[in-house]
C-alpha cells in the first residue's frame, strides 16, 4: 500500500512538471531565469478578452509578432518606438513616420470604404483656442527650404495659407480668409506693382514715369493691350504662346512657364496673377479717366 501510494505521488509530480513544461514552452514560451526573458513560442502569441498590459518594463516584439484578438494592447502611458525603422514612434504628443524610402512614397491613409449615407473621412487639427501661441496647421516642407503652411491662425481667428513656417506673417501670408458669413478673402498686396504707363520692351519694368531699363521704354496703352489677349481667350486651351498672352507675362499679369509634368513636355502652365492683375486694371482705369477728361476740355473749347 505505501509503494502503490509512493508511485502514485511520484507520477502526478511527473504529469505535472511535463504539463508545466508544456504549458510554459509551447503555450506561453521559454522562461530565462537568468535573463529574466520570455521567449514567445513559434505561432505566436494569442491574447484573449483580458488584453495585455505592459508595464514599465517595456515589450519587445520579435519577428514571430504578437496578434491580439479580442482584447486591448495598453501602453499604460508608454509610447510604440522604431515601428519599421528607426524614428518611427507613436508618443503621447507626436506621431511619426520617418525614413529613407527609395523610389517611393511615405503615406499616412484615412480611408472609409462603406459608401453609403454618412460615410466619410476626415483629419481633424485641431488647436486649444483662441489664447493659444501655436496654431492648427497643416505644413508641406521641400528640403531645401520651401515651405508652405496652411491652417487657421488662432491669435487672429483666420484661415491663412502661407508660403512660410508660421501663420499671421504680414509679408508670408498669401491668403486670408475670415469666418464670416461669407468669407472674405484677401490676397497680398504689400508689394504693388505701380503703374503700367511705360514699358520697357526687353525686360517688362514698368512705371507711372519714364525711365532707363535695359531696353527701349515707351508709353504703354493698357486697354489696347488687352484687346489680343480678349481675342485670342476663345473657348479653346490657351498655349501661352500667344502674343497677347506672352506680353502680360513679361510684364507681370500672366505667368507661362513650361511643365514639368510626367507626359506634358511641351505644354505651358498659363497662369494669371491676380494682385497684378488688379493693379493692371486700376492702371488702365486710369489711363481711361484721363483720356475722358482730355477729351471733355477739348469738348469745352469747341462748345465755347
Amino acid at each position: 500500500m505505501v509503494r502503490s501510494s509512493r508511485f502514485i505521488g511520484e507520477w502526478k509530480d511527473n504529469v505535472n512538471g511535463k504539463l508545466e513544461e508544456y504549458v510554459k514552452n509551447t503555450l506561453v514560451g521559454t522562461w530565462d531565469d537568468a535573463a529574466a526573458d520570455l521567449t514567445l513560442p513559434t505561432n505566436g502569441l494569442l491574447v484573449d478578452a483580458g488584453g495585455i498590459t505592459v508595464t514599465a518594463g517595456g515589450l519587445t516584439i520579435t519577428a514571430d509578432g504578437i496578434t491580439v484578438t479580442a482584447g486591448d494592447l495598453d501602453m499604460t502611458n508608454g509610447t510604440i518606438l522604431n515601428v519599421g525603422g528607426s524614428a518611427n514612434d507613436w508618443t503621447a504628443t507626436a506621431f511619426a513616420v520617418s525614413g529613407a524610402n527609395a523610389g517611393a512614397i511615405n503615406t499616412i491613409t484615412v480611408l472609409n470604404s462603406a459608401n453609403d449615407s454618412g460615410a466619410g473621412a476626415a483629419v481633424n487639427v485641431t488647436a486649444g483656442g483662441s489664447s493659444a501661441s501655436a496654431d492648427a496647421v497643416t505644413r508641406y516642407t521641400e528640403t531645401s527650404g520651401h515651405i508652405m503652411t496652411v491652417g487657421v491662425d488662432t491669435s487672429g481667428s483666420i484661415g491663412v495659407m502661407a508660403m512660410n513656417t508660421l501663420l499671421g506673417s504680414a509679408d508670408g501670408d498669401i491668403i486670408r480668409i475670415t469666418d464670416a458669413t461669407p468669407p472674405v478673402i484677401t490676397y497680398n498686396a504689400v508689394s504693388p506693382t505701380g503703374t503700367f504707363d511705360y514699358v520697357c520692351e526687353s525686360c517688362g519694368a514698368h512705371g507711372g514715369q519714364m525711365f532707363n531699363c535695359c531696353g527701349e521704354v515707351a508709353w504703354h496703352d493698357d486697354v489696347a493691350a488687352l484687346i489680343p489677349v480678349l481675342k485670342e481667350a476663345g473657348l479653346e486651351r490657351l498655349t501661352g504662346n500667344e502674343p497677347g498672352i506672352q506680353h502680360l507675362a513679361k510684364i507681370g499679369v500672366m505667368e507661362v512657364t513650361p511643365s514639368d509634368f510626367p507626359g506634358e513636355e511641351g505644354i505651358n502652365w498659363v497662369g494669371i496673377r491676380l494682385d497684378k492683375a488688379q493693379w493692371y486694371t486700376w492702371s488702365a482705369m486710369q489711363q481711361m479717366y484721363q483720356k475722358i477728361n482730355e477729351m471733355n476740355s477739348r469738348l469745352e473749347l469747341v462748345e465755347a
